[in-house]
């Protein structure tokens, strides 16, 4: 587990300010591999005639293209997104803030592209996802 753990500097940073930013951990060719992993699961979806449960488009096509602005349970849906929430580099990192008890609960994957997208309205998910266990936050 070696490999890509947080410095004492991050994690004194992600203590003290409840947030750390890790630039580029993912390069150009992850980024592509995930670009072209949604593109296929938007017209695996759109040819299936349900894609209103494999994802949530956006009202309006672009180009003459539909957009997809939620994906349900990216996990469950694709291999790759399963390779994504498994890698070291995201894993171990974790585990340098909360020890090597990670689950994964849930998992939807949000896009908001550029110049693209409705609003969605302020709302709260702690109803839907109440995290009750915060017993030791100063670790």
């Amino acid at each position: 587990m070696s490999e890509y753990l947080l410095s004492e500097q991050h994690i004194h940073q992600y203590r003290t300010e409840s947030h750390l930013v890790i630039p580029s951990v993912f390069g150009k060719d992850d980024l592509g591999e995930i670009d072209q992993t949604i593109r296929d699961l938007t017209d695996q979806a759109i040819e299936s005639g349900q894609s209103d449960k494999i994802m949530e488009l956006e009202p309006q096509p672009v180009n003459g293209q539909y957009v997809p602005r939620r994906i349900y349970n990216p996990f469950d849906q694709h291999e790759y997104f399963r390779k994504l929430a498994t890698d070291d580099r995201i894993l171990n990192r974790i585990e340098s803030l909360i020890g090597p008890n990670i689950a994964l609960h849930h998992s939807k994957l949000n896009m908001k592209p550029g110049k693209v997208g409705s609003v969605v309205e302020w709302h709260q998910d702690l109803a839907y996802f109440p995290h009750t266990n915060d017993a030791d936050l100063s670790r």
